[in-house]
């Protein structure tokens, strides 16, 4: 039983850390859930870094971008903490 707890306690915290990362809450925890939180865990550490797409041209630009290097649009600035 215990076991079960620490396993869907994993899958939470992976929750929390996809939300962080802008990314599927549900999705990362039924992840977790399924395979195991430590693994997706390490995958959304891993994908978690990837860029944000363009929403002028669709390419892929740094997270911490203000322009678009491919089409020079500028990304609405949003203060983080």
């Amino acid at each position: 039983m215990e076991v079960f707890l620490i396993w869907f306690g994993l899958a939470v915290v992976v929750g929390f850390l996809a939300a962080r990362y802008d990314r599927s809450i549900l999705g990362w925890v039924l992840l977790a859930l399924l395979v195991s939180g430590l693994i997706a865990a390490l995958l959304l550490l891993v994908l978690g870094q990837a860029g944000k797409k363009c929403p002028q041209c669709s390419e892929t630009c740094k997270r911490d971008a203000r322009v678009c290097r491919h089409c020079a649009y500028e990304f609405a600035t949003t203060l983080r903490s």
